[in-house]
């Protein structure tokens, strides 16, 4: 049965590490840590054993300039627009965020 893999909706992996996940694919498998119980497992990602990844992310810049391995795959794109991100002081983290590059067309 192939896998489906859920990546980033916790961290925006494709804005911020880009370059990790490619080491990742390239490697063909990934070291996860589970949040609640903090044991860690092993997640394959060879071509062979995935049909698709679905990628969450406020930008998907880097994607779009270098696919690299993702080109391998299925992709499927959830884009986290809007979001805050709240700091207890007020401040919105979130706010400066790209949402798409200014060369995009939609």
């Amino acid at each position: 049965m192939l896998e489906i893999i859920s990546c980033s909706r916790r961290t925006d992996i494709p804005a911020f590490y880009y370059d990790w996940l490619q080491e990742c694919l390239k490697n063909k498998y990934v070291m996860v840590k589970n949040p609640y119980n903090k044991s860690t497992y092993m997640v394959d990602l060879s071509p062979e054993r995935v049909h698709s990844i679905c990628l969450w992310s406020k930008s998907f810049a880097n994607v779009l300039k270098n696919p690299g391995y993702l080109s391998l795959y299925n992709l499927f794109f959830i884009m986290k627009s809007k979001m805050k991100i709240l700091h207890r002081h007020g401040r919105n983290f979130g706010e400066n965020v790209q949402i798409r590059p200014k060369n995009m067309v939609i």
